[in-house]
């Protein structure tokens, strides 16, 4: 059996892997400054809902723009690094981080996968340390944040969503009703729903972005959504025609609206 990394191994592990896939710091930034702060200001409003995240600059093995991380791991966001992270996840949980991270960030740091900002996405369970002992549980999504013009990745976003205390769950995705018994239909769609968010890229960017805004402000309306992304009205309309074109496909139950569509996404720790 191979011995597990530590989170100061891994750390190296990691930058090993920059030095040899970038190892030159100058290189053509694809995604505009302008388009990356929109995105976090956006994503500052889901804090109070049991959310946090950071940015990982794989050429600084750096965090930036953590957001968050004080409120629910008790860590103060401007101290927190990327060594103290690594060190935070839960035994059981780092061999299948450290493998499913190492690869995944080699294959996009090779140039030869066709990457997009906040398109692709990586979705797993995450038991990590507060700051006070316990382990919490968390969806989290990491998504593109830079890349360069040869299509490697630079910067990439960790969100994180609280699920709840970690009670020894694996690696998995689980869906239960409020009695505790498992829901297979529901079960059935969140393996569906990984694969093809992982692989198949189900939903645009902007959708996604329209998504995250209903899933955590429910009450807004179609011109309020085109305000906030500075869009037409009709616009908004198709996108919403968009998304429950794909989210029908997967449900034998019909979504009526996209709100409907978000919540449950939201409720799964896909948003």
């Amino acid at each position: 059996m191979s011995k597990i990394q530590s989170a100061k191994e891994l750390l190296e592990t990691y930058r090993q892997q920059s030095a040899r896939l970038l190892p030159q710091p100058t290189y053509k930034k694809m995604v505009p400054e302008e388009e990356q702060m929109a995105e976090l200001e956006h994503l500052k409003e889901t804090i109070q809902y049991e959310r946090f995240f950071f940015v990982v600059n794989l050429h600084t093995m750096e965090l930036q723009h953590q957001h968050g991380v004080e409120r629910w791991l008790g860590y103060k966001d401007k101290d927190f690094d990327f060594y103290t992270y690594l060190k935070l996840i839960h035994p059981a949980h780092v061999a299948a981080h450290n493998i499913t991270s190492t690869t995944l960030i080699e294959g996009l740091m090779s140039g030869d996968w066709n990457i997009e900002f906040m398109k692709h996405r990586y979705i797993t369970s995450a038991a990590l340390q507060h700051k006070d002992g316990h382990y919490i549980l968390c969806k989290r999504l990491a998504c593109i944040f830079q890349y360069n013009d040869k299509n490697q990745l630079l910067e990439y976003i960790n969100e994180f969503t609280v699920v709840g205390a970690y009670n020894g769950e694996p690696f998995s995705v689980r869906a239960t009703n409020d009695q505790g018994e498992e829901l297979q239909w529901l079960q059935d769609f969140l393996e569906r729903t990984q694969r093809i968010f992982q692989e198949k890229n189900l939903f645009s960017f902007q959708e996604l972005r329209i998504l995250r805004k209903y899933a955590y402000h429910d009450q807004l309306s179609v011109a309020d959504i085109a305000k906030a992304f500075k869009i037409q009205e009709s616009s908004v309309i198709t996108y919403h025609k968009r998304i429950l074109e794909k989210a029908n496909h997967l449900f034998s139950n019909k979504f009526s609206n996209a709100k409907q569509v978000a919540i449950v996404l939201k409720q799964q720790g896909l948003l």
